[in-house]
């Protein structure tokens, strides 16, 4: 909106620089009008615009200028030719004073808009110096050339981001956004397609609407924000408050979000996974500066719960995560489709691309519980991690899993700074029970009983989960206190194991 506001402000403040331009437009014919308009308009903006016609509509109080064909150049690395361009601006404009004259625009009317907004990798964006040339951002109030009332209609908006941790692409098409009074609600809705993540994210329809305060308000920079939107079938809702807009920008807003599943939003990450259970969520989410705080998190995905705090700092070169996760349950068996098993043979048989590159998207700091973990076929009751990542490398360390006679603990580093990601595992168990072993788990669940104590050192590399099980080395030392066993219905079979290896 501040770019909006500031490319049409400049374009149509340059009309009326004083009243000797006023009476050059009164004899000149709509493309010498264009000329001077593009000329002035190019000086404010500092790229080239073009203005394929310009003409008085209306000589009354207030005057009436219609610009047509309307097109501002882009970066010199963008894409796009253009950042800005439309097909029509038609604009009430009025002057006071001479020196320097006073230009107001109480009406602004823009139709079929197209915005292209761009980050590259270095994360310069192609707008800088557009809205900011005038001097340093104010915590103050905004004139907005006296703007009493506007019109969006037919707007398309492109915004695609080279940098770490962003969204990749926005496209935004029907866009809609009207303030019929000085004083009544900013309407908005949109609809289009976005995608995020580092590896082969798949776009997802999007749609949105909502109001904001009214133009007084957003003059202050102080603005209540109400809005609904959908990502496939996940629905969210943002209420709340939006300050110091044109200045230092800051928010407080409460976000609920809830779904069907989780399908659609790691679809846009590039990440695909099966059917999940449907999932709530809401958090009290603030900005300031470049840090956002997701506080009293209240998560629900099927029998499991969550609650916590998150961080997001974007002033570093990347993103830093930080906060504190507790799982008041953790239903593992429903979070097994996580991986990916209702996807496809592909995906069961393990030769999905597993999404490494989301380690270099961002750094992370964190700490993770679950208080009860419920997993049917598997002897585990409650778990922890502390998880770093940074640069492209993850650890876990420590990472503890607690069962009911005993616990492992260990470490957990994934490098996926190496070409393929290698995993490492260190693991020392206490009391583990031998219907824990993989081999054993839900096979021969009831006819195996004993229990283990011992170490593991393993290590694997591979881009695939079906990769990481077959590149799989390492050593597993294990003795087992008392192994009992029964093979169909004979009896109980019993011997001590000392060591296994």
């Amino acid at each position: 909106m501040k770019l909006l506001i500031s490319t049409i402000g400049s374009l149509l403040v340059v009309l009326v620089g004083g009243i000797a331009l006023l009476l050059a437009v009164a004899v000149a014919d709509g493309r010498a009008m264009a000329f001077m308009i593009e000329k002035a308009a190019t000086a404010v903006l500092g790229h080239d615009v073009d203005v394929g016609h310009a003409a008085v509509a209306d000589w009354g109080m207030p005057t009436t200028v219609e610009l047509t064909d309307i097109a501002v150049e882009n970066a010199a690395w963008a894409d796009e030719p253009s950042i800005f361009r439309a097909e029509r601006i038609r604009a009430a404009l009025t002057v006071s004073g001479l020196f320097p004259p006073a230009v107001e625009l109480p009406r602004v009317v823009v139709t079929a808009p197209a915005v292209f907004l761009a980050v590259n990798a270095e994360g310069k964006a192609n707008w800088q110096g557009m809205v900011s040339g005038s001097g340093a951002p104010s915590d103050g109030p905004a004139d907005l050339f006296g703007l009493k009332s506007f019109q969006i209609a037919k707007g398309n908006v492109v915004y695609r981001d080279a940098a770490p941790g962003a969204p990749r692409m926005v496209r935004l098409h029907g866009l809609r956004a009207e303030a019929p009074s000085v004083d009544r609600p900013i309407t908005f809705e949109a609809q289009g397609q976005l995608a995020a993540g580092p590896s082969k994210p798949q776009p997802q329809n999007i749609r949105f609407s909502g109001e904001t305060g009214s133009l007084r308000q957003l003059r202050k920079g102080d603005l209540p924000v109400r809005a609904t939107a959908s990502v496939g079938t996940v629905r969210a809702e943002v209420s709340g408050r939006v300050t110091s807009l044109f200045g230092n920008p800051a928010a407080d807003l409460h976000v609920v979000a809830e779904g069907e599943g989780l399908q659609p939003l790691f679809a846009l990450a590039g990440v695909a996974v099966g059917s999940t259970p449907s999932f709530h969520a809401e958090a009290q989410v603030v900005k300031e500066a470049a840090r956002w705080t997701a506080d009293g998190i209240q998560a629900r995905l099927g029998e499991s719960r969550a609650t916590g705090t998150l961080t997001v700092d974007a002033s570093g070169p990347k993103p830093m995560v930080a906060g504190d996760m507790t799982a008041t349950t953790l239903a593992v068996g429903q979070l097994r489709e996580l991986a990916g098993q209702g996807g496809g043979q592909t995906q069961r048989d393990g030769a999905q691309d597993l999404p490494f590159g989301w380690l270099y998207a961002v750094n992370a700091d964190l700490t993770l519980r679950a208080e009860r973990i419920e997993a049917p076929s598997l002897p585990l009751r409650a778990g922890s991690a502390s998880v770093t990542l940074k640069d492209g490398i993850l650890r876990m360390d420590p990472l503890h899993v607690g069962m009911p006679e005993g616990a492992i603990t260990g470490t957990l580093r994934v490098d996926a700074t190496a070409n393929p990601p290698v995993l490492a595992l260190g693991a020392k168990g206490q009391g583990v029970p031998v219907s824990a072993l993989p081999v054993v788990a839900g096979k021969v669940a009831g006819m195996v009983e004993g229990t283990i104590a011992g170490t593991a050192d393993l290590s694997s590399e591979g881009r695939t989960l079906g990769a990481l099980l077959a590149n799989l080395t390492g050593k597993v030392r294990a003795t087992v206190d008392e192994l009992c066993w029964r093979l169909g219905d004979g009896p109980i079979r019993r011997r001590s194991v000392t060591r296994l290896q």
